[in-house]
């Protein structure tokens, strides 16, 4: 039989030259005082003998016994246990160096498990990047290894450079502090029972790790990597923990006498929270290395090198095969992928073998085809593994219990012991043996990983990989117990040292899932002292309220009688809410006996059950909702009989027992116009959890049959709840919701209910705005078409209800703004007219919620179209209507939001075509003061969160050519206090995040000079983290003008260090603009302004370097400036050849730069462009382009325009600027100087035409 044959002597790649004379590593001395400079080349990583490693190993554990031999002579019991540790530590290390390296002949690929310090012999593929790492490990005490989740850093550390270091004399030590601060986690890996050493475990982490040092004598340096480092911004939830550790590593990097280095592992979506260090460590960012996904070459290293190590080969054509399948864009390839395709592979090899022992030793493309090749391979990796190793579905619905329990509320993996695991699947799991048996077969399929947990000395256990995140499915209501565990679990350890009971809202939260949570004896002391004490604050509340009952009671009949009167008289408003006032009170009269005479429980129940629902059709109806100025009575109403609802229904007296929901919704959405956002998402949640159940009952009933109004009542909550997720950015969320409530309705769009139609239009115009966000164009306009088509048959189904009418205007007025490549131009303004239309016929004098969004927006449209004094007329008709329905609901921020922005519209006007900037800064301050009410104290996040950016936009603009400097000043620092604050409550919510960074942004550029470099570094830094916590970045492959924004930040930083020429931090900045903004650059190639601010980030960073002296740094930075027309930098550079600074002398190229900057500058035109119906002055740039640029004369700017504004210039304009470039280009003259020329003469003739 052809076993594969194992080549186990082979152990780790390495230098064979890391130990020079006098057992100095070239990875880092072990002399303090210095880091050896010398460099570590792809080339020389070679072999390194397992026995050099183990030989290492073991050096450390005989320094650590004469530690332990020297500290007992001194009775130094401390020093003693602690050279015992670092022997402990050693010979653990040393057990996994020597350990069997293939334990799993069949697999020699890893799947989604780590490589470990035994794995090393088949970690291939990293060249480079250990390299490049040990490189960096040599440069500085600091190094962060950042990259993409799967790029393989734990391997990188664990299989790449630790054997290295190992080998170099130098100890590594491996860390990954989960939930527990990382000095106490580095003590605990050398004394894991610290309460036998109090003074070390009460010494500084500087002072602890100078003994360890101690121990292990001085040519040994000591690396602590520290992996997963993302955890510590995730799952370290005390501030003073994360504190207290940033100080200690601040001392460790200042102490120089201390021979320590550190690794910080994290992927690189948490690169930029190192910040968060500063200014306790200068710059974080000093030395770091990403680690990108694998080149095509080392993906084939990868691939072949393993199964090589068995004895077997890949049919070549098959390696190519393998990379083209998986290679994505940018032809690199993720680890993962690789390593499931190759196992999976492998597996069927080693199948093939075993039926017949004389096949041949090599995988093939045959094998491939028939696994499905990659795409079959991947796909449902997770379940296919289930199906292979556990034979019956209840052992597959218990692993992936398993598996969810492995997964934090937030989706990030999370580490769980045998015993907490046990716990939580007691209603799965019988017996102890099937856990251990489950579990060990979840760990030999690698599906998740064991290790010993230091604290409770039992396993623990952690799902393989984040790959696997994306393929356990987890129900919402499972996400909402994950959610309150691991809240309670926090206020439990609150509860421990401070005493501290549960609030109401973290109580009823964590309450509500009480029956699903773990709860030790601790947890039920906290839940019943908490319960308690709420109890108590709701009695004597409860008590309170049927004082103003029985009150309420003697006036009732007298308000009802007043009502009757005034209901005759008073319009539909007043007439509404007075009749309201004496119906409600008397409901709730009869509540309140009801409540009291509980030995006659049942016959006041079911009177109870009568007056709800008569007050509840009254109040909550949607005829109700539709009235302007109801809104906040609504809500103290809703808020008052809620407690009724829910007595009724959790008696079953009611088969309405979805009212419940029908009162949270109405108190969400009322809550939401007068700008409680925070009480609104809570009460649009448990609304959405309430109407679902409810829907899910009557479906899983014995009919199946969901009653209309229940489905109609799902799915409006459903449409209110997910646009509150998408204003806050949560677009998977959003698209949960939404897909829950669409999944009863395909039955139901027969209904003749057009109440239900409607809704099942609004599901669907929240599902075109869904996948609008998502850059998916396509789908929104499918489901965008869908709503109009509902709301059109909701019209058909009642002719005369306007509000059927409304809903139908709003949704054709979306219909009409599809991009113009899915929609010709003359198709959509159909579609705005239709809308527009609609509105004027059906207005009829009184207006409905659902009118008034549409009615401004058609106003603001028609006000492009006519003159001056008609689109001021319209304009002022419209804010007439919105100052009465602000008069109506003074609370009501979405009312004041449209006011907002039908008078910036005022301003604009005043400004560009009547000139009047008295009139146009009038209306600017009511602008401003409606946006800022708005905004309020910070709890506000409308429901229209675009039309806030919108309006911000237009204050912006105006509030730039602003007169007068210290006014303009003072308004931008009302805007940033009160936008921030909102940035500070809504942190999630990109729009919101985008208007805190862009003001703080255009406050900097416009003061800068008049400010000092402390306070505009310190402006510019708020910049960057505000537009941090924006999507803007997320995905560039769709065009965003707010790119230039982004990296006109990081430019604007580096030139306030370039003029206080503090170099490290120019060249951190340097280096974000080189990874980040110039890729997109390369993609938008268009974006004149985006490349200015790129082009003065590079000149900067090559002067700067050029004044140090750095001239081989500074020569290819100033190569790029000079070849983008940067005068400056040619000039630069002619010097460099004419002094030979850098360069060898070079007299002709000296001169060839000289005469090319004779050529360069940059000059401003102005041109005329059309935006919105009226004339704007608009500023082009001429430059000296390189000649391949694509993009001759103007046509940069011009395809700007088109991509960011959606305006045209005129053609003439651009063929004109062309021409110029050409001329210029064939006789080889400045295209800058001649187009001044040609102006210059146009207008000499124009001027002289008019004389």
């Amino acid at each position: 039989m052809n076993q594969p044959i194992s080549k186990a002597s082979q152990f780790v790649e390495g230098s064979e030259n890391y130990t020079a004379q006098g057992n100095e590593s070239k990875v880092v001395q072990g002399d303090n005082n210095h880091v050896d400079n010398s460099t570590t080349t792809e080339q020389d990583i070679k072999i390194i003998g397992r026995q050099e490693v183990v030989q290492n190993i073991s050096a450390f554990v005989e320094r650590a016994q004469t530690a332990i031999e020297e500290a007992r002579d001194r009775h130094a019991f401390e020093a003693e246990h602690l050279a015992r540790g670092v022997t402990a530590f050693a010979e653990r290390l040393k057990s996994i160096a020597i350990a069997n390296v293939n334990k799993d002949v069949c697999s020699p690929y890893k799947g989604l498990l780590s490589y470990n310090l035994n794995d090393a012999e088949l970690f291939f593929g990293r060249k480079r990047a250990i390299s490049e790492m040990l490189q960096c490990l040599q440069r500085g005490r600091l190094t962060v290894l950042q990259a993409e989740s799967g790029s393989g850093k734990s391997s990188l550390l664990q299989a790449g450079i630790a054997p290295r270091l190992i080998a170099a004399g130098h100890l590594p030590v491996n860390l990954r502090s989960y939930n527990t601060p990382p000095s106490l986690k580095i003590k605990q890996a050398f004394l894991p029972n610290l309460a036998l050493t109090p003074n070390l475990a009460e010494s500084s982490l500087r002072e602890f790790l100078h003994q360890v040092t101690g121990v292990l004598g001085q040519s040994a340096t000591l690396y602590l990597l520290l992996d997963q480092f993302e955890e510590f911004f995730t799952l370290l939830k005390e501030e003073s923990d994360r504190i207290t550790f940033i100080n200690d590593l601040a001392d460790c990097l200042e102490d120089d006498s201390l021979n320590v280095r550190w690794v910080l592992a994290l992927r690189s979506e948490f690169f930029g929270n190192l910040a968060n260090f500063r200014p306790r460590i200068k710059n974080p960012f000093d030395n770091d290395y990403r680690l990108n996904r694998l080149t095509l070459a080392e993906a084939e290293a990868v691939i072949v090198e393993p199964a090589i190590q068995q004895g077997v080969s890949f049919e070549l054509s098959l390696v190519d095969q393998l990379l083209a399948d998986l290679k994505g864009q940018d032809n690199e390839i993720t680890p993962p992928q690789i390593q499931l395709v190759c196992s999976s592979l492998y597996q069927v090899f080693i199948e093939q073998q075993a039926v017949n022992p004389h096949v041949s030793l090599s995988i093939t493309q045959q094998m491939y085809e028939e696994e499905g090749r990659a795409e079959g391979i991947l796909r449902g990796h997770l379940n296919q593994v289930l199906e292979r190793t556990l034979p019956t579905k209840h052992e597959r619905e218990l692993a992936r219990q398993l598996l969810i329990a492995l997964v934090s509320s937030e989706r990030h993996r999370i580490r769980r012991t045998r015993s907490n695991l046990a716990a939580m699947l007691a209603n799965y799991i019988i017996t102890v043996d099937s856990l251990d048996n489950l579990l060990a077969q979840l760990v030999e399929s690698r599906l998740i990983n064991v290790e010993k947990d230091k604290e409770t000395d039992e396993a623990s256990y952690e799902l393989a990989h984040d790959y696997l995140l994306d393929e356990i499915d987890i129900d919402p209501e499972v996400q909402a117990q994950k959610a309150a565990q691991e809240l309670l679990n926090q206020e439990v350890e609150a509860f421990k040292r401070f005493s501290t009971l549960l609030n109401e809202d973290k109580y009823n939260i964590i309450n509500s899932q009480r029956e699903f949570l773990t709860l030790d004896e601790t947890a039920e002391d906290l839940l019943c002292q908490s319960q308690n004490f709420w109890e108590r604050e709701t009695r004597e509340k409860e008590a309170q309220r049927q004082r103003e009952l029985e009150q309420a009671q003697e006036l009732a009949e007298a308000q009802r009688k007043q009502a009757d009167i005034q209901t005759r008289n008073a319009k539909q408003l007043r007439r509404f809410t007075f009749g309201l006032g004496g119906t409600l009170l008397l409901a709730l009269a009869g509540m309140g006996s009801a409540l009291v005479a509980r030995d006659k429980a049942n016959q006041n129940l079911a009177e109870m059950t009568k007056l709800i629902s008569e007050v509840s059709e009254v109040v909550q109806g949607e005829k109700s909702e539709e009235i302007i100025g109801f809104a906040p009575i609504q809500k103290e109403l809703f808020e008052l009989f809620l407690p009724y609802h829910d007595y009724i229904i959790q008696n079953n007296q009611s088969s309405n027992f979805w009212q419940s929901a029908e009162a949270h919704y109405r108190i969400g959405s009322s809550s939401e116009k007068i700008g409680d956002s925070i009480g609104a998402q809570k009460q649009l949640r448990l609304a959405f959890e309430k109407a679902k159940a409810a829907t899910e009952k009557f479906s899983a009933s014995g009919t199946g049959t969901v009653p209309p109004k229940l489905l109609q009542l799902l799915n409006e909550i459903a449409l209110s709840y997910a646009w509150n997720r998408m204003n806050y950015g949560y677009l998977d969320e959003a698209e949960s919701i939404l897909s829950t409530a669409n999944s009863f309705v395909n039955s139901y769009t027969g209904e003749q209910s057009p109440e239900l139609i409607r809704s099942i239009a609004g599901l669907e115009n929240g599902l075109s705005r869904l996948y609008k966000e998502k850059n998916d164009d396509e789908k929104s306009l499918k489901h965008q078409r869908l709503s109009v088509e509902f709301a059109r048959k909701a019209v058909s189904l009642d002719k005369d209800d306007v509000r059927f009418k409304g809903t139908l205007a709003v949704y054709v007025k979306n219909l009409s703004l599809t991009p113009e490549s899915l929609m010709p131009t003359e198709e959509a303004d159909r579609y705005q007219k239709e809308s527009c239309e609609i509105v004027k016929v059906d207005r009829s004098g009184n207006f409905t919620a659902a009118f008034v969004n549409t009615i401004v927006n058609c106003a603001y449209d028609e006000s492009l179209q006519g003159t001056p004094d008609e689109n001021i007329a319209k304009l002022l008709d419209v804010r007439g209507d919105l100052n009465f329905f602000v008069r109506m609901e003074p609370s009501n921020v979405e009312f004041k939001l449209l006011r907002a922005y039908i008078t910036s519209r005022l301003i604009n006007i005043e400004k560009f075509q009547r000139g009047d900037k008295e009139a146009a800064n009038r209306y600017f301050n009511m602008v401003l003061t409606d946006w800022l009410d708005v905004v309020g104290n910070g709890n506000t996040l409308p429901v229209n969160v675009s039309t806030l950016k919108t309006v911000y936009t237009n204050i912006r603009d105006h509030l730039i050519s602003y007169d007068s400097a210290v006014e303009k000043k003072n308004i931008f620092g009302k805007i940033i206090a009160a936008i921030g604050k909102s940035n500070d409550v809504f942190s999630d919510s990109p729009e919101i995040a985008l208007i805190a960074a862009d003001s703080v942004y255009h406050k900097l550029e416009g003061f800068k000079k008049e400010s000092n470099p402390q306070e505009n570094l310190a402006n510019v830094n708020e910049v960057i983290s505000r537009f941090s916590k924006t999507n803007i970045l997320k995905d560039t492959s769709t065009y965003d003008e707010r790119y230039a924004w982004v990296c006109g930040a990081y430019a604007t930083r580096l030139k306030i260090n370039y003029e206080s020429e503090n170099i490290e931090d120019v060249l951190e900045d340097f280096k974000t603009i080189n990874d980040i903004c110039l890729p997109i650059f390369e993609k938008h190639s268009f974006d004149f302004y985006l490349h200015d601010n790129i082009l003065g980030a590079y000149y900067h960073t090559g002067k700067l370097l050029f004044e140090k002296d750095r001239f081989e740094k500074a020569k290819p930075i100033l190569e790029y400036t000079s070849r983008w027309g940067k005068k400056e930098g040619s000039k630069l550079l002619a010097r460099m050849y004419q002094e030979g600074l850098g360069v060898q002398v070079d007299n002709s190229r000296a001169e060839a730069l000289e005469t090319l900057a004779s050529k360069q500058s940059m000059k401003r035109f102005t041109i005329p462009i059309k935006d919105s119906g009226m004339e704007f002055p608009f500023h082009v740039f001429v430059y000296q382009k390189p000649l391949d640029y694509p993009y001759k004369g103007i046509d940069d700017q011009v395809e700007w325009l088109k991509q960011a504004r959606g305006i045209t210039i005129p053609v003439d304009v651009a063929d004109s600027f062309r021409k110029l470039h050409k001329i210029a280009v064939e006789n080889n003259v400045s295209f800058p100087d001649l187009a001044a020329y040609a102006v210059g003469n146009k207008n000499k003739k124009e001027e002289t035409t008019k004389d």
